[in-house]
């Protein structure tokens, strides 16, 4: 991620004590505008599946809070998206069941994409939002960066995260898709709503 060019911006390690309310501050400006930019794909019908910081452009000044008013950040690389049309996202909730032959994101990606079998694009999407948050947030990934680690482990959990950002993740990082955030349920969660000016920060993550 960059202006222009990939490579993940690197906000310290899982490892230490960070200052979190300064870091969402800069981190989820980022994160928002990837997570509307997909919410509008699933409204079409369409997945991407590949989502990664290397396929995201930051407009130059976007990272300049003198210059950041009105800019936003947009997803590329569309290669590996999967569309199922316009029929798919006039029914709300409906999955979009992607062959099993369709796959992105690698160490992004969620378990259920390296199974064999067809699986819920739209989910899998919340998957790669949520380790790009995470990616984010600490420098590290939730996981070993290898499909059975991903299936089976749990998430590293980092003790300066907030309940509400906790809660997040434990929604976004359910190994069984059914039970994972929505990217509605992203928006509508209290640690979204807090970076978003919807509800003031907890007290925590200050």
């Amino acid at each position: 991620m960059g202006q222009r060019e990939g490579g993940a911006r690197r906000h310290g390690s899982h490892h230490a004590p960070c200052p979190l309310l300064p870091l969402c501050r800069r981190v989820f400006p980022v994160w928002r505008d990837m997570v509307l930019g997909v919410e509008h794909m699933h409204a079409c019908g369409v997945a991407h599946l590949d989502l990664k910081p290397q396929n995201v452009l930051l407009p130059e000044g976007f990272l300049d809070e003198d210059q950041a008013a009105g800019l936003k950040a947009k997803l590329c690389d569309f290669s590996h998206s999967y569309g199922a049309g316009p029929t798919a996202a006039r029914e709300p909730g409906a999955a979009l069941l992607v062959p099993p032959t369709q796959v992105g994101a690698g160490r992004y990606m969620g378990p259920e994409v390296s199974s064999g079998e067809a699986y819920d694009g739209f989910l899998a999407d919340v998957w790669s939002l949520g380790v790009i948050l995470y990616t984010l947030l600490t420098g590290a990934l939730p996981f070993p960066p290898d499909p059975e680690s991903i299936r089976t482990e749990p998430w590293k959990r980092v003790d300066w995260f907030s309940p509400t950002l906790t809660a997040l993740f434990e929604g976004i990082f359910s190994k069984e898709p059914a039970q994972r955030h929505t990217v509605s349920a992203i928006c509508k969660s209290d640690w979204w709503g807090a970076q978003n000016g919807d509800v003031p920060p907890a007290a925590e993550e200050e």
